[in-house]
């Protein structure tokens, strides 16, 4: 509680510091919760039951958390259930696009992202944003270990995880009934003492749960990573003039992988340099091949170790020469 109550007041010195500089309704104020309570802290409900906390969980109690937005004359206050109490589900990845669009920012790479603004929503406009959400996780280990992976999709009722090493052949949850997922015959125990159930019999849905079961498949399918099987650089001019500056891209098949970010790098800096986007500035006469290496086969580290990257995945390179 004293957190809490701490957490309100540095809010407060925000607001203030913002009416003080006559910024008040310049700026959105976003406050969100990051993820579930710890275990030690339940919620006591009106009627006087217990909401468990679960910090790190993938049920309710691990992922639905606080979220507050705040620009008085432009977002409606929200004052008990009915009034401006945006009921659509929303993904920690919605904020940055929702941010962006109250600002009047085009996303230049929107195509890339996973958010989903729902701005409109924010400022009376009916319907939802979004329709499920997808998510990916193995509990802070490398991204290549699926030792403890789970993957799963759910909308406002449902929740359906994908097949992994401790439940082959996926789980089932009807959210309603259900939110903290504590149904089925079987269930597995994880770290800090989790413990995961089997879910519902898939072979005894309902029609219902079978119409959710499968869209939310629908969905999981779609969000499976389609690995980079080969770059190209698309550029053909390889002459450059001292101080001219080009932007390469980098052509990666097949069109559709989903880990495609790319890592720039020159032979020779001193002669020609690229930065992170792919932006090169020829500096003196001379030759220097750029390199460019698929993201995920590079693993780029963030440890301070050495190497910074591997170079032993999908690559291409172009030859450059400074006249």
């Amino acid at each position: 509680p004293d957190m809490i109550a701490y957490m309100d007041k540095l809010i407060g010195n925000v607001v203030k510091k913002l009416d003080a500089l006559n910024l008040r309704e310049n700026t959105l104020i976003v406050v969100v919760g990051d993820n579930g309570t710890k275990e030690s802290f339940h919620h006591i409900l009106p009627d006087g039951s217990i909401y468990p906390a679960r910090k790190g969980g993938h049920a309710d109690n691990g992922l639905h958390v606080p979220l507050v937005l705040n620009q008085p004359n432009t977002i409606a206050a929200g004052k008990g259930s009915t009034k401006n109490n945006y009921q659509g589900i929303v993904d920690i990845v919605d904020i940055y696009p929702t941010i962006a669009q109250a600002a009047n920012i085009a996303i230049p790479n929107k195509k890339d992202i996973d958010g989903i603004s729902f701005w409109p929503q924010i400022t009376g406009k009916k319907g939802e944003a979004r329709k499920s959400i997808y998510h990916w996780g193995n509990a802070n280990n490398k991204y290549t270990d699926d030792s403890v992976l789970v993957r799963y999709a759910f909308n406002k009722k449902f929740k359906r995880y994908a097949p992994s090493k401790s439940f082959p052949a996926g789980r089932f949850f009807d959210l309603r009934t259900d939110a903290l997922e504590r149904v089925g015959d079987t269930f597995k125990e994880f770290k800090f003492g989790v413990l995961r159930y089997s879910g519902l019999d898939i072979s005894a849905l309902s029609s219902e749960q079978k119409i959710a079961y499968d869209e939310l498949g629908q969905v999981l399918k779609q969000s499976e990573i389609v690995d980079i099987k080969s770059i190209a650089i698309k550029q053909t001019k390889t002459a450059l003039n001292i101080n001219e500056k080009i932007t390469l891209s980098a052509k990666l098949t097949p069109d559709n992988t989903t880990r495609n970010g790319v890592i720039w790098e020159s032979s020779n800096p001193k002669i020609i340099s690229i930065n992170k986007f792919g932006e090169v500035t020829a500096h003196q006469k001379g030759s220097a091949t750029i390199h460019v290496y698929s993201w995920a086969d590079a693993k780029p580290l963030a440890h301070n170790r050495s190497p910074e990257y591997l170079k032993t995945g999908v690559t291409a390179s172009k030859t450059f020469t400074v006249e």
